[in-house]
Parts: structure tokens; C-alpha cells; sequence
């Protein structure tokens, strides 16, 4: 759910009940959280249908995100769908990426990896490093869209830039093996040193297998290439 961090909630529900969608919204995620009310997701959903009834997309994603994945909520796989695919056509990034995970787990829908597609990539080109990862890999298996490993190696590269481990982990593993883009095994070692430094389990195995065929001049090399990236 959104976070609104910078919104003063001092008058978020005299603006809620004025019918300001923003405020609908806002005191809708106050009311899921139980922060600063009683807890209550009825009251939470009332005030985001109300919002949604505005087009207000934060609202029909978390309404979505409400019967999807709230613990504590019951799991409504198509009625999460509804919401997310009407978000979604409002250029919602994150229900963009979320209707993409509901086609490819096939989740209130039938398996379409054609759509899933879609909708990572939209969800890429607005920066989600999830959907980058995802639609990437697609592009590398030639799941539901043509396999291009050009194409996978621009999106993995969009998310390396902004620090995601998974990316990170497969544009080395294009690097080393040069598919998609110039074989570079000083980067690729450099890019899973930075890997390995976010967390990616894969990383650290994939640059000991390299760092065999390499000598301490070209580690050196890598180990102060990876001191630039995030």
C-alpha cells in the first residue's frame, strides 16, 4: 500500500469526508495499518471504492493489494485481478507489475505470459526493478514474447542501475557468457562483486567459478569497477 510519506494527515479525514480522493485514499491506508485508528479493513476498503469511484488508481491498487496480499485478508484472487487490471490502465506502475505476476502465476486468470509481458514491461519502463528482472528473463527464455537477449540485457541493465541484486546477477551472467552484449568478464566479475554485496545468493558462487580464469591484475580491475556501481 502507498505510503504517503510527505502528506500531513492533520486534516485527512474532514478532507476524506469532503470527498478528496487523495484523503480517501490516505485515511483508507491509516485504517489498514491501525495507525492512528482501530484497525478495520472494512473502513479501509469503504474509503478506497469511494476514492476509486474517482479514478484514483493508489486506491484501486490497494484494493487490489487488499484481497491479494494482506495477511490477514481474506485472498481474493479475482477481485484482486479487477482492481489491479483498472490501476493498471491508468499507468499504475505497481499494479502494473502485480497484474503481470497474476498472468504469469496464473492467479484469477488464465496462465498468459503474452500478457504478464505486457505488463512487466510497462511496469519496467516506469522503473519497477521487479518488472525489469521479470520481463527480462522472458526475454531470455523466449517465454510468451520472442527470445532477444539484446532486449533481456537493456532491462537487466535498467535495474543493475538502480541496485537490484537479481539484475545485477544476470547482466553479469550475459557479460561473461557475452549473449546479448560484448563478452566483458572484468565486468561481469565487477558486476557480481556488487551483486554479492546486495544480497544475491547466486552471485558469490557465479563469481568464484569466474575468478578462476581470471588473474589478480584483472580482480583488481573488477574489484574497482564494482566500487562505482550502486
Amino acid at each position: 500500500m502507498d505510503t504517503f510519506s510527505n502528506m500531513d494527515d492533520s486534516d485527512v479525514v474532514a478532507k476524506a469526508n469532503a470527498g478528496d480522493p487523495l484523503a480517501q485514499t490516505r485515511l483508507g491506508v491509516l485504517y489498514a495499518r491501525g495507525q492512528g485508528f482501530t484497525k478495520n479493513y472494512i473502513e479501509a476498503k469503504r474509503l478506497w471504492k469511494l476514492a476509486a469511484a474517482q479514478g484514483h488508481a493508489d486506491a484501486m491498487c490497494n484494493l487490489g493489494n487488499l484481497h491479494d496480499i494482506v495477511d490477514d485478508y481474506p485472498i481474493d484472487h479475482q477481485e484482486a485481478l479487477k482492481w489491479y487490471q483498472m490501476a493498471a490502465e491508468r499507468g499504475h506502475r505497481k499494479a502494473q507489475y502485480n497484474l503481470g505476476i497474476k498472468y504469469s502465476h496464473a492467479q484469477g486468470v488464465n496462465r498468459d505470459m503474452s500478457i504478464a509481458a505486457k505488463w512487466f514491461r510497462a511496469a519496467a519502463d516506469q522503473g519497477d526493478p521487479k518488472a525489469q528482472f521479470n520481463f527480462a528473463i522472458q526475454c531470455v527464455n523466449g517465454d510468451g514474447i520472442p527470445r532477444d537477449k539484446v532486449l533481456a540485457a537493456k532491462y537487466f541493465s535498467m535495474g543493475a542501475k538502480s541496485g537490484d541484486p537479481n539484475c545485477l546477477n544476470s547482466l553479469a551472467i550475459l557479460h561473461a557468457n557475452g549473449d546479448g552484449v560484448q563478452k566483458d568478464e572484468i565486468l561481469a566479475y565487477a558486476l557480481w562483486l556488487t551483486a554479492e554485496r546486495k544480497g544475491s545468493d547466486q552471485a558469490r558462487p557465479n563469481r568464484e567459478m569466474l575468478q578462476k580464469y581470471l588473474n589478480s591484475q584483472q580482480i583488481k580491475q573488477a574489484e574497482a569497477l564494482s566500487i562505482q556501481f550502486k
